[in-house]
């Protein structure tokens, strides 16, 4: 089963505009505000399963409460988990918005630097839930994906890291020739 997830990056919401003029920045401020009404629209509307926002969501620690509250408002609206992944200008830090507010309970907000688990499966409710949290099958060789594991033998570095929630319960699936 395939998951259908949106994307979206660097949205440097409350950014100063510090080129603009005053009234030109505040204007400025308040489109990209309407992006996030526009993005929680496409989600639903596209039925994303997954919502992932990598990196600079924010433009820095200062934003404006009210920016904080329609973006909570518009990720609780959705019936998928968020995963927010803060970028370089809004790390997570004790005093960066991500640890100063309450988040819906469907955002996971990625707090380290180091790679970090997320479970996809404690967000999905309903009889679809035990079928998206199944470990993919295993491609046979030959297949497509054939050429990435034999890439991976050949470097020994896998090429992407499985959330628990698609692992076997034993742990991960063996690799292949080592």
């Amino acid at each position: 089963m395939m998951l259908k997830f949106i994307h979206a990056a660097d949205f440097h919401l409350d950014s100063a505009f510090g080129g603009l003029p005053t009234e030109k920045a505040r204007e400025r401020r308040r489109e990209s505000r309407e992006l996030i009404d526009r993005l929680a629209r496409l989600a639903m509307e596209e039925k994303a399963e997954v919502l992932l926002l990598a990196g600079d969501l924010f433009d820095g620690e200062r934003v404006f409460p009210e920016t904080l509250e329609r973006l909570g408002e518009a990720l609780a609206s959705l019936p998928c988990p968020v995963f927010i992944a803060p970028g370089n200008h809004d790390p997570y830090t004790a005093i960066s918005p991500y640890a100063l507010r309450r988040w819906p309970e469907n955002v996971h907000i990625f707090r380290r630097e180091e790679l970090e688990d997320a479970i996809l499966q404690r967000y999905w409710t309903g009889p679809e839930a035990e079928e998206k949290a199944r470990p993919p099958q295993r491609e046979r060789a030959g297949q497509r994906g054939d050429g990435h594991r034999r890439q991976e033998r050949q470097t020994g570095q896998p090429l992407a890291v499985l959330p628990d929630c698609m692992k076997k319960q034993d742990g991960p699936p063996p690799r292949e020739g080592g």
